[in-house]
């Protein structure tokens, strides 16, 4: 594949994406790839190490903010008739109730899944405290010769401490779902606003 091959064909995947973070991709790409050809790579070395178009498709739009793409998502492609504009008007009680109970929906559910992040790592730290008080407070018993008092509450702390450790890294896998969730969500919210390639 030739570089201009190689642009054409991103430029073509990226072809919903806004005029200029379009045009500084394209540009990205053909430095780096001129880059390479200045240290000593022909242009097809060149264009194979910088992946396939689609690969370097999915790399721009991951870095593209969200809020670029709705904005070049929603410009008018022609102009707005009067009644569309009445349209939207009358209908606005409807689909702006919708609209707002739809991000209310989705921001509790977001606010959810960080409320119980947040007393998973709560609860880790509640056990850690029970934890330093069973292995600190046996000393009490000890000087005071009840061994056996002692020796339970010392086997209760360790089994604390040893809880507060599984806790609190339960605590650590479930944040990295979450995100991992986050990121998901979100691409895939991202590629309902970039057209599907379609067959040549």
């Amino acid at each position: 594949m030739t570089k201009n091959e190689f642009l054409a064909e991103l430029r073509r995947l990226l072809a919903d994406v806004p005029p200029k973070e379009l045009d500084s991709s394209i540009d990205y790409y053909a430095e780096m790839i001129d880059d390479r050809m200045d240290d000593g790579m022909s242009e097809e070395e060149a264009v194979c190490a910088m992946g396939t178009p689609e690969e370097a498709a999915k790399q721009v739009l991951a870095e593209i903010p969200l809020a670029s793409l709705l904005k070049n998502r929603i410009k008018p492609r022609r102009t707005v008739r009067a009644w569309e504009i009445v349209l939207l008007i009358l209908g606005a009680p409807i689909w702006l109730s919708l609209l707002a109970a739809a991000f209310v929906v989705f921001l509790a559910l977001y606010v959810v899944f960080w409320s119980v992040i947040i007393v998973l790592y709560a609860a880790s730290v509640t056990i850690g405290a029970g934890a330093l008080v069973g292995i600190f407070y046996p000393i009490y018993y000890f000087v005071l010769g009840n061994v056996g008092a002692g020796l339970f509450i010392l086997g209760a702390g360790l089994f604390l401490l040893g809880l507060t450790f599984f806790a609190f890294w339960g605590s650590l896998r479930a944040t990295k779902g979450f995100c991992f969730l986050h990121r998901t969500v979100f691409r895939k919210i991202k590629s309902r606003f970039v057209r599907k390639d379609q067959k040549r």
